[in-house]
């Protein structure tokens, strides 16, 4: 949360910066801002892997719920053909905690023992460079790198027996129901391909591999 603060903290000094330059619109200042989610990011796939997920990593099953990368970027940099970003975005995932290997009904929980959230949040910086640009389309690509905040809560349905055993948590946490976990990790992205359309009101649509997915997407605004 401190990080989304700080994020927002930095986007209002971005708006209040004098701009230079301002024939061409290069230079500080406020550019651009978007508004895009996106499917099949990276924080989707290493939790669909459990990489962080600790001892209950197999017993996580596939998300009943999940939200796309959400990205809030503003653009507060361009000089001819390149532009800089910074990007703060957040998404989520909840399911069900299983048995895994031990197949329910087990003491008559059908092998469902609880819930888990999956609330991710990261932070980059990002370079923009213009391939093709006209006065309603921009053919461009982009890359960033930044850092995620993971927080895995797993909610244990009362009265499991030998959580222990299941888990390789502490017995501590047969009364509580309740374990959660943090963890921060770099992440980045590269979109090679990315496609602007319409004047100062536009929709985008960018493809390429990282923390804001394989495919993402939104509306932007050019001031």
């Amino acid at each position: 949360m401190k990080s989304c603060k700080g994020l927002l903290i930095f986007i209002a000094l971005v708006g209040l910066a004098p701009r230079t330059h301002a024939q061409d619109g290069s230079g500080f200042g406020f550019k651009e801002i978007y508004l895009s989610d996106g499917i099949l990011t990276s924080n989707q796939i290493l939790g669909m892997l459990g990489v962080f997920n600790g001892p209950a990593s197999s017993f996580v099953s596939f998300p009943s719920f999940f939200t796309g990368g959400q990205y809030l970027t503003v653009k507060f940099f361009k000089r001819n053909r390149v532009s800089l970003r910074i990007a703060g975005g957040f998404e989520t995932a909840t399911g069900q905690l299983s048995y895994g290997n031990e197949h329910g009904p087990f003491n008559g929980y059908d092998g469902v023992s609880g819930s888990y959230v999956r609330s991710v949040y990261t932070v980059a910086g990002e370079v923009a460079v213009r391939y093709i640009s006209t006065p309603r389309f921009t053919f461009y690509g982009m890359g960033g790198i930044g850092a995620s905040i993971e927080n895995m809560t797993y909610n244990f349905n009362s009265g499991i027996p030998d959580q222990a055993y299941f888990y390789g948590y502490s017995t501590s946490l047969v009364p509580t129901s309740h374990y959660s976990e943090t963890h921060v990790y770099p992440n980045m992205q590269f979109s090679p391909v990315g496609l602007r359309f319409g004047g100062p009101l536009a929709f985008y649509l960018e493809l390429g591999l990282g923390y804001r997915g394989l495919v993402s997407g939104g509306i932007c605004y050019r001031f």
